[in-house]
């Protein structure tokens, strides 16, 4: 009071001295006046530096146990505070004043200018003020910002002070006057209302009460006179009122929140009920399970006395506790042994306790797991009534039921600390840090694929819409179990790239289908972070049996763990109790859920989709490519096919035996080692042994057979193709020990059957490859590598080399002429496309082939050449014929090659001037076959020509845009001996070699080599390894992809068939097999 009578006194003696000054008003009477209040002034300043003296001299003569101390130390802050509020008052007004005035001389300046732009005046001198704007108005605005911001800065200011001054001045007169009873009803008020609805005095005299005004800072900023422990680890909920949040805390700090007491007074203000379970569940983060146990061991032997009994209850349950929600934690060895040390000492130490000492460490080390199970029927299981089963079998329901059981299963097994660790997104070892979350991740892949798989594998669209179809019906029912994860899995295989194209397909699908998926897929949109999902499951109570989307928390906790530091920087080292207070959220809400489902499982149905067959995304892909792309569904026999066909469809069934052999003629019978079909003659039949047994031998006189065949055998059937091809058989059908009936079918019959049913053709040539794969099979020459290109040469090899009788061999086959080899000299011929082969060179001739992916033989005179020009890496030839031109590349010495050729082309054109039209022999027609010679061409009797039976440019480039081609680094193994494989490699690049354990290197791999057939056809292991020579590039074509291509593309079957029978037959002819 006396603060604020000395400041009117000096209002007035201001206003005086104004007064006097501005009107010259200076009379005796007003100067006495003024003297008066100052004196009065100075009295007053007096005063209260002389109460503020007495204060301070009774505070430091008077002993703190006074009871009058507090009193008159309150009283002191009192004036502080009143001192301090006027002045904040004053400034405000000011500030406010300041601006009231600005504004308004800013309003009377822009009048002013706006008259001045409307209308020029004058100034009374009489010449014109020009008008220049001036960014008035913006510099008001700044001015005016300024000013109100330290206005609101000293509102709020005053305003702290003024509660920190209202709530002094109610501790004041309680202790001033004693009155307990409004003290008691001001801090407390009833305690049966809401913490978010006190005011904030009634918030500060709960903690003055409680012994918690070290909290008092965190909720009025500046009030606390120092910063306390507690403030640096809490903050202010700005989302519930009056309520505090645990943002950081050191690790003993931890502990000691853990045992607070049911009614402790902190738990009124922090909301303190999910504590324990992020404690528990982040733990490993921060500390390990053996440090905690051993600071609860030295926490429980320190408590002493009646508080401490009830202290060593809450750490036993606790320990409890913490068994039943993370049992896994107590079966770690380092866990055991403190556990069972803490039974045996500091627990038995205690008398307490002493009856629970032998049960207790048997109750944590096998704490139960507590599930709720509904107790009504299972709904009953829907089994389909055959024996062997596939996707078309299988109800849509019970498959999402069987689902729904082996996901339950995963995500039962899963722990918080796989959630901590983070395996599925660490770059190493993630499957030991969460071995059942990327379990259940890679399980969602696997049957995404898998689904994708059986929609494919059906051959029409009708049957595709069916498929697509089932599925939906399945993510419904997932739907209603509330397997979420489910559900995605199902729209991920139906949004996918490849289920999304089967345009026709889809116009199959029912309406109301259609409605269920856009349904279900407007649930699992991802906009807003999976809003309409996150709606539905936070619906659900606990007790409701769910399997949520994990792939969404696993995501959230990623941004967490990338976001947020483990610990404080200032306090160093202090627990971020904030991100793990995120985190412990997160895995709530895969773990809320304590339910589960009352289904009964199938072991058989949950066997046959585990081990259901799954094709590569990719080649899913260009399947459904290929099926989108028919214009209409071709006339099949069935509407589903498996990888299995691809062996099954081919082979000969009783109907087709009887079907070809049922205008047979009458049974015929040999003698024991009497010729059947000899290697000299041509043969014209087809046989099946009917009793009996058939060898296939080399020779007459070999005793010995190659291979022996049973009733039931046929033979025959490969004098069709290869004795044509080659113009020799391919070795002795010798009877047995004991006489043979067999019955016989002409080939003119063969090829009116073929004729009316094609499918016969690929059986035929499948039959045929199948018996030249096991002649290699069987034999003790590795069978893994078959050549396309069979020179396999990287440099010119000179005649009378050890090669020089192969390849001399080799080109008589190839080119069926006897001419001397000179050099064999690897090469491209670029003719439209790069044919990868090799350039034979004899002395009246120079003869090309190649066999990479697409055959192609060319034979030119040297007579007929006119030019052989060099050209940088190439040579060029001009020929008198009509496609007279050749561009030959890829030479490892093009000079010595050029060289070569030239004096070869003149000594032949010294010796013969005549001239010859070039003869072209080309099997697979990419070159203008108008000149080529039809007598170099072979046909196949009473069938199909070669021509007609070989793979066409179209043929490789359907088989190779399905293929998978994967780079490998030397000493890589592409093939493993004893392994299984469905694919056929190509080498694409590089080198690779082929080795056999017992034996070692068996030979080499190159450029457009390929391998693996035999393994394939015969559903065998693989009987040698493939290994990286060099750095290569391999193609890998599976048999799902080439059983798909055989469905679709008529005739494609028998071509394949064919190229690897030649390739076969070559290499048992050069093995000196047959």
């Amino acid at each position: 009071m006396t603060t604020k009578l000395v400041e009117e006194h000096e209002s007035v003696v201001n206003k005086l001295c104004d007064d006097m000054i501005q009107k010259r008003n200076n009379t005796p009477e007003r100067e006495d006046e003024v003297a008066g209040l100052l004196r009065a002034i100075a009295q007053l300043r007096n005063e209260n530096e002389l109460l503020k003296l007495q204060n301070d001299r009774l505070l430091d003569e008077m002993p703190q146990e006074s009871p009058n101390y507090e009193t008159i130390v309150l009283a002191d802050k009192v004036m502080k505070y009143e001192t301090e509020i006027e002045k904040l008052n004053t400034q405000i007004n000011d500030y406010k004043e300041k601006i009231h005035r600005f504004v308004a001389a800013q309003e009377s300046r822009d009048n002013r200018r706006s008259q001045s732009v409307s209308g020029p005046s004058k100034w009374k001198t009489g010449r014109k003020r020009s008008y220049t704007p001036i960014f008035g108005v913006r510099r008001a605005d700044s001015f005016e910002d300024k000013m109100m911001s330290q206005v609101q800065k000293a509102e709020k200011e005053y305003l702290n002070l003024k509660m920190r001054y209202d709530h002094l001045l109610i501790e004041y007169e309680s202790l001033l006057h004693g009155n307990k009873k409004k003290r008691a009803r001001v801090t407390t008020s009833d305690i049966n209302r809401d913490v978010g609805d006190w005011e904030t005095l009634e918030l500060l005299s709960y903690l003055s009460d409680n012994n918690l005004k070290r909290f008092e800072g965190i909720f009025v900023p500046n009030f606390a006179v120092e910063t306390t422990v507690e403030s640096q680890m809490f903050e202010k909920d700005e989302e519930n009122q009056n309520f505090i949040l645990l943002i950081k805390s050191p690790l003993a700090k931890l502990i000691e929140f853990l045992f607070l007491d049911t009614d402790a007074p902190l738990k009124r203000i922090w909301k303190y009920g999910s504590f324990i379970d992020d404690f528990l569940s982040t733990y490993p983060i921060y500390t390990n399970s053996v440090d905690i146990m051993q600071m609860l061991d030295e926490r429980y032997a320190s408590l002493e006395g009646i508080n401490g009994i009830s202290q060593k209850r809450m750490i036993l349950d606790l320990l409890r506790y913490w068994a039943g929600k993370i049992p896994n934690d107590f079966k770690q060895e380092g866990l055991k042994l403190k556990i069972i040390n803490f039974c045996e000492t500091t627990l038995s130490n205690c008398v307490d306790f002493c009856n629970i000492i032998t049960s207790f460490k048997e109750e944590l080390f096998n704490a139960p797991t507590s599930r709720n199970r509904s107790m009504d029927l299972p709904p009953q299981v829907i089994v389909p009534n055959t024996e062997e089963w596939c996707f078309e079998d299988l109800d849509a329901i019970e498959i999402a039921r069987q689902i729904t059981l082996m996901q339950e299963t995963l995500i039962l097994k899963i722990t918080e600390a796989e959630f901590i660790a983070g395996g599925w997104y660490a770059k190493e070892n993630g499957m030991d840090l969460s071995p059942n979350i990327i379990q259940l991740i890679e399980q969602s892949n696997v049957l995404t694929n898998w689904l994708s798989t059986e929609i494919v594998k059906h051959l029409t669209n009708e049957s595709r819409g069916e498929a697509i179809t089932k599925c939906i019906t399945m993510a419904r029912t997932f739907r209603e179990l509330n397997n979420f994860f489910g559900v995605i899995i199902v729209l991920s295989c139906l949004h996918s790239a490849p289920i999304g194209k089967l345009k026709k397909s889809w116009e199959h699908v029912p309406k109301k289908s259609k409605e269920t998926f856009n349904k279900l897929t407007l649930l699992m949109d991802n906009q807003g972070h999976y809003r309409n999902y996150t709606k539905s499951i936070n619906q659900l109570h606990n007790e409701v049996p769910c399997i949520p989307l994990i792939s969404i928390v696993c995501q959230d906790i990623f941004k967490i763990e990338d976001s947020m530091d483990n610990f404080s920087k200032e306090p160093e080292g202090w627990i971020q109790w904030s991100k793990m207070s995120q985190l412990a959220k997160q895995i709530r809400e895969i773990k809320r859920f304590n339910s589960v489902y009352n289904l009964n499982p199938v072991t058989k149905i949950q066997r046959y989709i585990r081990n259901a067959e799954i094709w590569d995304p990719e080649m899913i892909y260009q399947i459904a490519a290929i099926q989108n792309n028919l214009e209409s569904d071709l006339p099949l026999t069935k509407i589903y096919s498996n990888t299995s066909d691809f062996w099954s469809d081919y082979q000969f069934t009783e109907y087709d035996i009887t079907y070809i052999f049922d205008n047979s003629e009458q049974p015929l019978r040999y003698n024991s080692n009497e010729i059947i079909v000899s290697k000299d003659h041509s043969n014209f039949h087809m046989y099946i042994i009917s009793s009996g047994t058939v060898n296939l031998v080399k020779t007459q006189e070999a005793v010995d057979p190659i291979i022996s065949l049973g009733r039931g055998h046929m033979f025959g059937i490969e004098s069709m193709i290869i004795e044509q091809l080659v113009g020799t058989g391919i070795s002795y059908y010798v009877a047995g020990e004991e006489a043979v009936a067999l019955d016989r079918v002409d080939f003119e019959i063969i090829n009116n059957i073929c004729g009316i049913r094609s499918k016969y053709i690929g059986k035929l040539s499948y039959s045929v490859v199948i018996m030249l794969s096991n002649l290699l099979k069987n034999s003790s020459i590795d069978e893994n590598s078959t050549s396309i290109n069979n020179s396999g040469n990287t440099s010119i090899t000179n005649t009378g080399n050890t090669g020089d009788n192969e390849q001399q061999a080799r080109m008589k086959k190839i080119f069926q002429t006897d001419e001397i080899l000179i050099r064999e000299i690897p090469c491209t011929l670029k003719k439209r496309v790069a044919h990868q082969g090799s350039l034979f060179v004899t002395k009246n001739s120079l003869w090309f082939y190649s066999n990479s992916f697409v055959k192609v033989k060319v034979s030119i005179p040297m007579q007929d050449i006119m030019l052989i020009e060099m050209r940088k890496k190439k040579l060029k030839f001009k020929t008198l014929a009509k496609d007279s031109t050749y561009i030959l590349s890829g030479f490892n010495d093009i000079k010595t090659t050029h060289e070569l050729l030239v004096s070869t082309w003149k000594r032949c054109n010294s010796k013969r001037k005549k001239k010859r039209q070039a003869v072209y022999t080309i099997s697979r027609g990419y070159i203008d076959d108008s000149n080529i010679d039809q007598t170099e061409v072979y046909d196949i009797s009473g069938l199909r020509s070669v021509t007609q039976w070989e793979l066409t440019e179209d043929d490789w480039e359907l088989l190779l845009k399905g293929s998978q081609s994967t780079t490998y680094n030397v000493g890589d193994s592409i093939l493993v001996e004893g392994e299984m494989s469905e694919k056929i490699f190509v080498v694409s690049k590089g080198m690779c070699k082929i080795e056999k354990e017992e034996i070692g290197i068996l030979g080499y791999l190159n450029e457009s080599e390929i391998f693996g057939e035999i393994s394939l056809l015969n559903k065998c292991p693989v009987t040698a390894s493939v290994i990286v020579e060099e750095e290569c590039t391999v193609n890998a074509i599976d048999a799902y992809y080439l059983n798909n291509l055989f469905q679709y593309f008529e005739g494609l079957s028998a071509r394949f068939f064919y190229f690897l029978i030649e390739n076969l037959f070559v290499r048992l002819k050069n093995r000196d097999i047959i």
